[in-house]
């Protein structure tokens, strides 16, 4: 399954074989779906909107599964569940990172600030940490538990994702450079040329896929190699 979110305010569920919707649209964001993702076991769905809230769904009935996450006081940029699908971190343009616990809804944590506008959120694969992009062009690594601020990491990086391993956390920037950076010190590993301006990323292993856009509607994967660390 592929879900997507879309500036007419609704999320919708997608066969992957198919391109067949697999559901009626997830209905009930007021503003632009910014970011969704899959729990870990493909059976909810969490969706960040421009409506200041964070939602979560039922992946097999396109039910809500509880009332809005409310909190922020601007639009959630981005959203994810954590590698055992108990936390959801999310993103917001009014700087702060929030985690909330993804059966009872409750935030977990006072929300974590510092940041400027946040672009981009997500767990590393132990979940024992989460990372966030801003607007301020820093990195950040915090404690899961505690919201301890672990380091930072400046630089030219909005968007960040990881390799499939617990050590290594790739931070790919907007700009024509990427770069590689270990999740535990902060120290950049690498860079990686792409020679465009992209707008999304996917990372597994020792591969990532970013999209460039070629037109107002049109993305252009390209495919990225790198040795693991």
């Amino acid at each position: 399954m592929i879900v997507s979110g879309s500036a007419d305010k609704t999320s919708r569920v997608w066969d992957a074989v198919t391109g067949q919707a697999a559901l009626p649209p997830l209905e009930g964001h007021e503003g632009h779906v910014w970011s969704v993702a899959f729990s870990p076991d493909s059976t909810m769905i969490v969706s960040g909107s421009a409506d200041k809230t964070v939602r979560v769904w039922d992946a097999v009935t396109g039910q809500a599964a509880f009332l809005p996450l409310e909190g922020h006081e601007d639009s959630v940029r981005s959203v994810a569940f954590s590698p055992d699908g108990a936390k959801i971190v999310s993103g917001s343009k009014d700087k702060t990172v929030r985690v909330w616990d993804a059966v009872t809804g409750q935030q977990t944590l006072p929300p974590l600030k510092g940041h400027e506008d946040v672009l981009s959120v997500a767990f590393s694969p132990d979940g024992t940490k989460i990372i966030s992009g801003s607007d301020d062009k820093i990195i950040w690594v915090w404690d899961t538990l505690t919201g301890k601020l672990l380091n930072g990491d400046d630089g030219d990086a909005l968007i960040s994702r990881h390799t499939s391993h617990d050590k290594a956390q790739i931070s790919l920037s907007l700009n024509e450079e990427g770069y590689f950076a270990d999740v535990n010190s902060g120290h950049h590993l690498g860079k990686i040329p792409v020679g465009f301006s992209f707008t999304g990323a996917m990372c597994h292993g020792s591969r990532c896929i970013v999209w460039r856009e070629a037109s107002s509607n049109h993305w252009v994967p390209v495919m990225i190699h790198f040795p693991p660390t």
